[in-house]
């Protein structure tokens, strides 16, 4: 269902034959029964913010087998201290292409997209209420797509969760419209969430930080390539760590990472697998560029085929490789010394929180040295 600026918020429903209970006791019947696949693509160009914009495949199954692309931006919006996703297009989704589940992912590869994650609902149905409005129950579940390009595979279960949709072209009514259907179908204002659904399951499956969750950061620096900038690698690890970030790689700046690799990680083959599966994981990369180093560079090249947001620093008379000096993917900051390279990492660290909404917590720009 879509109405014009779609304004929605979510729910999850504990119990599924209580919920229908409740549907049925104030008159409502039932207009449809569907279930559909989402695979969620992510931009190969470049970091794509999915607590505000989506591109999904959508394959229905139920009633009718069909394929569509969608393309949803959307805010989150506050009326009177209650929040809820509201559309920035006025037709709500807008469909870019329609034909098989294969010549929908061949449209997205071509236009530089992914696949990244599925969002899955089944057993749906929907109601139609006496209020003139609609409520649905739809069981959502999530799974990584098959040799994508996160490189693990996993899935979860939301369970069974609802929404309220409203026409969002004026926020005030909106809130008050959704505030009432809340209360109609006994739905506590405080149960309920903003966030879009493929951040609720791309949340659930690891691949976006939790709402509330420290942000998880991958910092890579030259480790056998040389030690020089030791000391420094720490520097900025702390840094990230007084801002909140959980760094998944602290050990990169200690004096005796050979050793601690050796004795936690006992291969090259479980190192590798292991920065791999981190690297997935990490919501930003920071490296520190300034010693030439193959890992890192292969850290990058992963970092920047995941989407990543990277930001990169050097030392300002260092000869940067043109790879990643001239590379889209990444941000280069230049530095002078070890006080300006914290003062440079704040800055970009503050820059790349800037373009997100959903940055939690929020590193402390001022805090550098």
């Amino acid at each position: 269902m879509t109405a014009p600026y779609e304004a929605e918020v979510r729910f999850r429903i504990p119990d599924i034959d209580a919920f229908r209970g409740r549907i049925q006791a104030r008159g409502g019947t039932v207009v449809e029964s569907y279930a559909f696949r989402d695979r969620c693509h992510r931009s190969r160009i470049g970091p794509w913010d999915w607590t505000a914009q989506s591109m999904r495949t959508r394959t229905h199954t139920v009633p009718a087998p069909r394929s569509e692309v969608l393309f949803s931006a959307v805010d989150v919006v506050a009326a009177d201290g209650f929040a809820f996703k509201r559309s920035r297009l006025a037709a709500g989704k807008a469909t870019l292409f329609t034909g098989t589940a294969d010549a929908c992912a061949s449209f997205l590869d071509a236009l530089g997209y992914t696949p990244w994650f599925d969002v899955i609902k089944t057993d749906c149905v929907m109601w139609n209420l006496p209020n003139g409005g609609m409520a649905i129950a739809e069981h959502v579940a999530g799974a990584t797509v098959p040799n994508g390009p996160v490189g693990v595979t996993a899935a979860s279960s939301l369970g069974w969760m609802s929404e309220i949709e409203v026409d969002g072209e004026d926020p005030r009514r909106a809130r008050e419209a959704i505030a009432a259907k809340l209360a109609f179908l006994g739905v506590d204002v405080a149960d309920v969430t903003p966030a879009p659904l493929p951040v609720l399951v791309g949340r659930s499956l690891g691949l976006l930080p939790s709402e509330g969750a420290p942000r998880r950061a991958y910092f890579c620096g030259s480790i056998r390539g040389g030690r020089r900038l030791q000391p420094r690698y720490a520097a900025m690890i702390e840094w990230l760590q007084d801002g909140g970030y959980e760094v998944l790689t602290a050990h990169v700046g200690r004096p005796e990472v050979l050793d601690h690799e050796r004795v936690t990680r006992l291969t090259d083959r479980a190192i590798y697998e292991g920065d791999m599966a981190w690297i997935a994981r990490a919501d930003l990369v920071v490296a520190d560029v300034t010693v030439p180093s193959l890992g890192v560079g292969m850290e990058l090249m992963r970092a920047a085929d995941l989407g990543k947001p990277i930001v990169c620093l050097c030392e300002e008379d260092t000869s940067l490789s043109a790879l990643v000096a001239g590379n889209r993917h990444m941000t280069v900051h230049r530095y002078r010394d070890h006080q300006d390279a914290l003062r440079a990492l704040a800055r970009a660290v503050a820059a790349w929180e800037a373009s997100t909404s959903d940055a939690t917590p929020r590193a402390n720009a001022e805090g550098a040295p």
